[in-house]
C-alpha cells in the first residue's frame, strides 16, 4: 500500500484524467494495493473492500475515456462532459445540479442514449428551436 494516500483524497485539480496510460498505471497500483490488503485481512470474516471499490471506479473511468468522454472525478461521482454525474459503484447517473438518479444498462448504452444525442447535448434548446420553426412554417405556409 502506498504511503501517499488514496486516489480520492487528492485535490480535484489533480484528479482530472487526460489519457489512458495514466489510468492504466493507477489500475496496476490499485491491484497491488488490493492484493496486499487481501493478504493482511485474510483472517477476518468481513472487511471493507476499499481497494476493490477504487479499482472498480478506475475501470469505469477508463471505459468512459475509451468511449470519448471528457472525464473529471469528484466527491459526488464521475463528471462526464461537465453535465452528467455517473455514480462510482452503481449503474446510476444524474444531471449535474439535479437530485434524481437514473439507471443505465452499461456505459456504452449511457453514452449512446444520453450523452451523444441532440437531446443529450441540450434538450431544452433543441425543442425550443423545433417549436419556433414549426410556428414560422405555419405562419409562412
Amino acid at each position: 500500500m502506498t504511503k501517499t494516500g488514496s486516489y480520492w483524497l487528492r485535490p480535484l485539480s489533480q484528479r482530472y484524467k487526460q489519457n489512458l496510460e495514466e489510468i492504466q498505471e493507477e489500475i496496476i497500483e490499485a491491484k497491488k494495493n488490493r492484493e496486499e490488503w487481501l493478504i493482511q485481512t485474510y483472517h477476518k470474516d468481513y472487511a471493507s473492500d476499499r481497494y476493490g471499490r477504487e479499482l472498480n471506479s478506475l475501470h469505469k473511468i477508463k471505459e468512459l475515456l475509451e468511449l470519448g468522454a471528457d472525464v473529471a472525478t469528484g466527491t459526488g461521482g464521475i463528471y462526464v462532459n461537465d453535465k452528467y454525474v455517473v455514480a462510482y459503484q452503481q449503474n446510476k447517473w444524474r444531471v449535474d445540479g439535479k437530485g434524481k438518479w437514473y439507471w443505465y444498462k452499461n456505459l456504452e448504452d449511457f453514452m449512446e442514449r444520453y450523452v451523444n444525442t441532440k437531446a443529450g447535448l441540450n434538450k431544452y434548446k433543441y425543442n425550443k428551436k423545433k417549436k419556433i420553426e414549426e410556428e414560422e412554417g405555419v405562419l409562412n405556409g
